[in-house]
């Protein structure tokens, strides 16, 4: 399975967004992944001057909706996608995402 994060925010540069996603995506020290999970960073990448995403496999979705909830949780706008393949985790939280600017 597949998972995918964007982060949107017009005051916080899409490095440090993109920082920010390495950090808690890695099985470092501020990590939320657990330690000695099997988890394959597939890529992180710039969707347009204010958002960005990345995209994981991982065995389930707890560790990432964790993840989202601590980046919503600080006032960035974050969606959430999951599937079976790559594109469809990105679709749905791209959709998540457009739905979500629909409701402001």
């Amino acid at each position: 399975m597949y998972g995918c994060i964007i982060l949107e925010h017009n005051q916080i540069t899409n490095n440090t967004k993109k920082q920010m996603l390495e950090t808690v995506l890695s099985n470092g020290k501020h990590s939320v992944v657990q330690q000695g999970e099997e988890y394959k960073y597939v890529r992180i990448e710039t969707l347009d001057g204010n958002t960005v995403l990345a995209v994981k496999s991982c065995k389930s979705k707890e560790e990432l909706m964790t993840v989202a909830h601590q980046f919503e949780s600080s006032f960035l706008t974050t969606a959430c996608g999951f599937g079976e393949e790559e594109g469809e985790a990105k679709r749905k939280a791209l959709q998540s995402l457009i739905s979500k600017k629909g409701n402001d």
